[in-house]
């Protein structure tokens, strides 16, 4: 890596961006947001690298740019959120800006440096989600303009333990619960309006746990044997023990952040996302709808839950799927992993990757066939102490050779 190159270039790039992080701004979603796009829509075009701004419904602009490899198709997509919603919010902030920044100058180096790699370098950068979206990349304008057969997701990674015990911890997602979006209607048999949402109540009263079912999937497995490798003996001890079949995991191991991961990586759950009936609704006088939200965990259809849900809402209500997302699991022999592994050894010593489940489906990922994906950030290395003193320029520095490290392994790999 030419690191003195990259030094001479932070001082402009990285101040740059964080320079945007650090700009209070009353209004986030105004004229501010999409900057970080279109600067480096500007700084790419000027090192010959082929790239677009796609607008999406409401204006907000993401750049997608790509470095063709030698093998058409097969690619390494990094998909960036590169505008905050909070500046308070310091370490996702950087996640998004580090991944753009260091997808910038992997591709400007080897502009520069005539390298060649096997895979495309593709990288996505996007204002962030607003509340409610899957997300703000507009797959279909990205698949339409720029194919993509095969390859590799690399995006931001998730909260988590950082540091539980004796170690270390960064939260690498490879793998994502399945989505369904069902559409729940009720009809009043009766000239009473009303019957209609009391007879959805009921219905969606059958959901109130919020857990469909509880099972152990490999990703919950591979997570215990990180943290085994992690927490300090005793608590490492009740992990080596661990033979959960079906009931809540127990407090004995203390750490909020972790009893949470396995709860979401160990359930399948249920959620009624809203609610329509009456007056000012838009729905015709004696019909209730509900939207519910099932994520499902990996390794088997989507079918299984929806019955199941079907199920316990009986036969008084219909159930319309709006929107079905399969689960994700990244394979095991992945080149983004094994490429992670040896790079966490070498920059950060001691550092303990441990593999989660994300919420839902990488919405570029899944219409895309042979796209896997993992999503990581370094900035969750970033300590609790820098955050509470303000995070500076400084700490985007290593994560930022982080992600350069890990995108010149994999673009070179197999």
């Amino acid at each position: 890596m030419d690191w003195e190159w990259l030094s001479s270039r932070e001082l402009d790039e990285v101040g740059y961006h964080w320079s945007r992080l650090a700009t209070p701004d009353a209004n986030p979603l105004g004229a501010l947001l999409g900057s970080s796009s279109r600067y480096l829509y500007g700084v790419l075009g000027a090192e010959g690298v082929p790239c677009d701004l796609l607008a999406l419904d409401d204006g907000r602009p993401c750049l997608v740019a790509r470095l063709p490899g030698t093998e058409p198709g097969d690619a390494l997509v990094l998909s960036a959120s590169t505008d905050s919603r909070d500046p308070s919010s310091s370490r996702k902030a950087l996640e998004g800006i580090s991944l753009a920044v260091g997808a910038w100058v992997a591709m400007a180096l080897a502009r520069r440096r005539r390298w060649t790699f096997r895979r495309d370098l593709v990288l996505v950068a996007a204002p962030a989600a607003t509340s409610g979206e899957p997300s703000s990349i507009p797959g279909a304008q990205i698949r339409d303009r720029w194919p993509l057969r095969r390859g590799l997701l690399l995006s931001e990674g998730i909260g988590g333990p950082r540091n539980p015990g004796r170690a270390m911890v960064v939260p690498v997602q490879v793998g994502a619960k399945g989505c369904l979006r069902v559409r729940v209607a009720a009809e009043a048999s009766t000239g009473r309006p009303d019957e209609a949402i009391f007879r959805l109540l009921r219905a969606l009263s059958a959901l109130e746990s919020g857990v469909l079912d509880r099972r152990m999937t490999r990703v919950g497995a591979l997570f215990l044997e990180a943290m085994t490798r992690a927490l300090p003996s005793r608590k490492a001890a009740l992990v080596r023990g661990w033979s959960w079949v079906g009931t809540a995991p127990h407090g004995h191991l203390g750490d909020p952040e972790i009893q949470g991961m396995l709860q979401g990586m160990l359930q399948e759950e249920v959620v009624v996302l809203s609610l329509r009936a009456g007056s000012g609704s838009g729905l015709p006088p004696g019909r209730a709808e509900a939207e519910v939200l099932v994520q499902a965990l990996p390794g088997r259809p989507l079918e299984d839950p929806l019955s199941r849900v079907q199920g316990d809402l009986g036969d008084e209500v219909s159930c319309t799927v709006v929107e079905a997302l399969p689960a994700l699991e990244m394979e095991e022999a992945s080149p983004l992993w094994t490429s992670l592994v040896a790079v966490m050894a070498e920059q950060w010593p001691g550092v303990v990757p441990a593999p989660v489940l994300g919420k839902g489906p990488w919405s570029l990922g899944v219409p895309v066939e042979g796209l896997s994906g993992m999503g990581f950030s370094p900035m969750s290395l970033v300590p609790d102490e820098a955050l509470a003193r303000g995070v500076s320029r400084d700490d985007l520095l290593p994560g930022l050779r982080t992600w350069l490290d890990l995108v010149f392994r994999v673009c070179r790999s197999d």
